[in-house]
């Protein structure tokens, strides 16, 4: 590949960060009851599928910060939820669709097959040379970018042969993170398809990730942060197709893993009621109960004791032992006494 790139103390430090909270997210997860646990992969699936089919920021923002309250599903804009459907889909059954097979020419159109979903009729190279046409909102403004792809249709099967002829014998020897960024530039950069090929780059980086060992459970999600940065993301991906040098798209794809990894340790903590708070270096294991009761109390700031019964469908005396629990494993204060006692969370 004509490709160069230079990992310097910068990106080297960024995935230093990474691989420590991803580690210790990991380290966490075992402390989750099944349910929550579920509702993370959930969650974190749902975000990585809005954001692959919207280039809103402002909405993606509005997603994230409000994941653990309300579907995503209802902001999909409606001539897009097809698409956002089929990759909830391929994320779900992320194993058996894009790890299983042969990283090759063949995997990469089926792959495309799935992510069409009705339309797969049209799963395959471009046969045209192409434009690409790009309108987004960032920060309330409206952007257009203007190009058109370098590739040529007779050129893309080489191109793509060429490279992961080129993964295939790096595959052991170079960081996964990189291998996974130099993936999602090369589908971005060839752009192989007439369609879709911003969501084969996602999918086929996070497919190099998941083979080794990258957040298996899937409860990251980079997506979100290409949205919320597309203005430089743009520009940068030109920058590294002009100059064939990789080195500035590596360092930001190294902050989307990170930006993932922070994001998902602030989830972590708002599901178990901050019972796991990683970036405080917290990890106390509780039972499903006390994480709901907890949860609570951390949403509503302070609440009595009939309101968690009621919250919970529970008996007083059954509050009464799970706030007693929380009390002494330093989660909650009591303030007040008698009917006026309210329960807090320590922060």
């Amino acid at each position: 590949m004509p490709f160069k790139y230079n990992i310097d103390n910068t990106v080297l430090n960024i995935l230093s960060r990474f691989y420590e909270l991803h580690g210790a997210i990991y380290a966490s997860l075992h402390l989750l009851p099944g349910d929550i646990l579920k509702d993370l992969t959930e969650k974190t699936s749902e975000l990585a599928a809005f954001a692959a089919v919207t280039k809103n920021t402002n909405l993606i923002r509005e997603a994230g910060s409000e994941l653990i309250q309300n579907s995503i599903l209802s902001q999909v804009p409606i001539e897009r939820r097809l698409y956002y459907k089929q990759y909830l889909h391929i994320l779900k059954d992320f194993k058996k669709m894009v790890v299983t097979p042969e990283f090759n020419n063949d995997f990469i159109v089926n792959l495309h097959r799935h992510v069409l979903g009705r339309d797969e009729n049209n799963a395959h190279f471009r046969t045209a040379r192409k434009k690409l046409s790009a309108e987004y909102i960032e920060d309330g403004i409206h952007y257009t970018v203007n190009s058109e792809v370098k590739t040529s249709p007779d050129d893309i099967e080489t191109k793509l042969e060429s490279f992961v002829e080129w993964l295939n014998a790096n595959y052991n020897s170079e960081n996964p993170i990189i291998l996974a960024a130099m993936t999602y530039f090369q589908i971005a950069a060839i752009h192989p398809f007439q369609r879709a090929n911003g969501r084969m780059s996602k999918l086929l980086a996070r497919r190099i990730l998941y083979s080794n060992a990258i957040d298996p459970r899937l409860v990251l999600s980079i997506d979100d942060y290409f949205v919320l940065h597309q203005h430089y993301y743009y520009k940068v991906i030109e920058r590294a197709i002009n100059s064939l040098d990789l080195t500035e798209w590596i360092e930001f794809f190294a902050k989307a893993m990170l930006h993932s990894a922070m994001q998902t340790c602030d989830l972590l903590k708002q599901l178990s009621g901050g019972s796991i708070d990683i970036k405080r270096q917290r990890y106390i294991n509780l039972t499903p109960r006390e994480i709901r009761a907890l949860r609570i109390i951390m949403n509503e700031n302070s609440v009595s004791g009939s309101y968690i019964a009621k919250k919970l469908k529970t008996s007083r005396q059954n509050v009464h032992e799970i706030i007693k629990s929380l009390i002494d494993k330093g989660l909650i204060a009591k303030k007040g006494k008698n009917t006026g006692t309210r329960y807090v969370y320590s922060q």
